[in-house]
């Protein structure tokens, strides 16, 4: 959200900018992916991946790197401009 908000204010001013969306996957994953497949081809992404380092959760965090790893690799396949971090 940070990020989106630095962006916003920083590049949003004199009638051009960007709109930044925030997205935490797999919430509304199917549908923005719809948009950004199937949308105008005028859009820049920036992936984030947290790694999580509780043992406890070891299970939950491969699945949550396995939805990062799938949705760059569709970005990536459109060949849409995409940055990961």
């Amino acid at each position: 959200e940070w990020h989106c908000q630095i962006l916003a204010e920083s590049v949003g001013k004199n009638a051009k900018g960007l709109t930044p969306i925030s997205n935490i996957a797999p919430e509304a994953h199917h549908s923005l992916f719809q948009l950004y497949l199937g949308g105008p081809k005028d859009k820049f992404f920036s992936l984030f991946f947290v790694k999580e380092e509780h043992k406890d959760k070891m299970r939950i965090a491969a699945l949550h790197k396995s939805i990062f790893d799938a949705g760059f690799s569709a970005i990536e396949e459109a060949k849409l401009p995409c940055r990961a971090f």
